[in-house]
């Protein structure tokens, strides 16, 4: 037997650890599922949220009577004008609800904060009335009273920092799905296992094989 073969037999112990049973890490989709789910369950987030629904509702209803009064004969510019940027304005709320595109909300951060928010709501409420009371249908009238009281509720709540109240209590959450889905953590002082260890090298000596002893090739 050459020494190449001897060399690739006595190099087969190097190196070989067996693998470590690492814990597989659980599926982005699974954690996010299960951090929606606790979302769910908790009824000042679900009530939270439907607020946010109902003002993203309220800006489509809002964009939905504008785009009907340009339709319909208008007596000026002005308020061909006024009815354009009311619809702009309520399809800013309903992308501010929906926090898309975040390009968008980047160059108006003024919605991150519901104090602001709300008067912001309340404006395009007031901006969906006619200038003339007479002018104003139902249907608008009803939109800018719901537009109006949703910005005032926002307004309210933004005084009291629920917004910091509802980022604080989701992170919990989200916190105790974490801790869930990785389970107990090992008491405290507990010795953490040894390593696996490399099978010892074959070393030619007066036990080895007779083929391990460099000797033979020199023969």
């Amino acid at each position: 037997m050459d020494g190449t073969e001897e060399t690739k037999l006595l190099g087969d112990g190097e190196g070989d650890e067996p693998a470590s049973s690492a814990p597989e890490k659980e599926p982005s989709l699974v954690v996010g599922c299960a951090k929606v789910n606790e979302e769910v369950t908790d009824s000042c987030l679900c009530g939270l949220k439907a607020l946010s629904f109902a003002t993203m509702l309220a800006g489509a209803l809002v964009m939905a009577v504008n785009v009907f009064e340009i339709v319909d004969f208008q007596e000026s510019y002005q308020a061909y004008a006024l009815r354009g940027y009311a619809t702009l304005f309520g399809l800013l709320i309903v992308l501010a609800e929906l926090e898309r595109p975040r390009l968008l909300l980047d160059y108006c951060r003024f919605l991150e904060f519901w104090s602001l928010k709300g008067l912001f709501v309340v404006f395009v409420g007031v901006l969906t009335l006619d200038t003339e009371a007479d002018n104003n249908s139902a249907l608008q009238t009803s939109a800018a009273i719901v537009v109006c009281a949703l910005g005032a509720v926002y307004f309210v709540f933004g005084l009291f920092c629920v917004k910091s109240y509802r980022d604080y209590r989701k992170q919990g959450l989200h916190a105790g799905v974490e801790k869930k889905l990785k389970g107990p953590a090992p008491p405290a002082g507990a010795a953490e296992p040894d390593p696996p260890r490399a099978p010892p090298r074959p070393t030619a000596g007066a036990d080895a094989p007779s083929w391990l002893d460099p000797r033979q090739d020199m023969a």
